[in-house]
């Protein structure tokens, strides 16, 4: 059996294969924020909000000790409420 084939490209030749590919009616589509938002869990843990927030694990910490979020605690672990982050203007 024979192994796969890997190509390399350059930037210019993927530019011109997406070119290609375009030109025969292919569709190139980004994800929506829906579909983003669609991702994420009912609660989600410090590190995801902040991921999804676009800001340090440390910057949640103050979040969550200042009052903009609201921990929700489940056998000692402390998740975030997706709705919440959603309603912050994450996604930043």
């Amino acid at each position: 059996m024979s192994s796969p084939q890997i190509a390399v490209l350059t930037r210019e030749q993927l530019d011109e294969l997406l070119d290609a590919a375009v030109a025969r009616g292919a569709a190139l589509v980004a994800p929506r924020p829906a579909e983003e938002e669609n991702r994420l869990k009912a609660n989600v843990s410090i590190a995801d909000a902040a991921e999804y927030l676009g800001v340090s694990l440390r910057t949640v910490s103050r979040m969550l000790s200042d009052g903009r979020l609201t921990p929700v605690r489940s056998g000692g672990i402390v998740r975030i409420r997706r709705a919440q982050l959603l309603a912050f203007g994450g996604g930043a």
